[in-house]
């Protein structure tokens, strides 16, 4: 068997708020991690906007 066929296919979403100095450190990290495991994969990054982000802490 195939070690390729035998990986998941992988989508990974981050919600991303006020994350400027990290979002780039947690993608690379991500990358390592989802290159060994899955056969294919994607990041998705949704920014959550000032409003919704303030609402959802109070």
């Amino acid at each position: 068997m195939n070690s390729q066929a035998s990986k998941p296919n992988i989508t990974v979403f981050f919600p991303v708020y006020n994350d400027e100095r990290t979002v780039e450190k947690i993608t690379l990290k991500t990358i390592a991690v989802l290159e060994k495991c899955a056969n294919n994969y994607e990041i998705i990054m949704i920014v959550v906007p000032i409003i919704l982000a303030k609402l959802r802490m109070t």
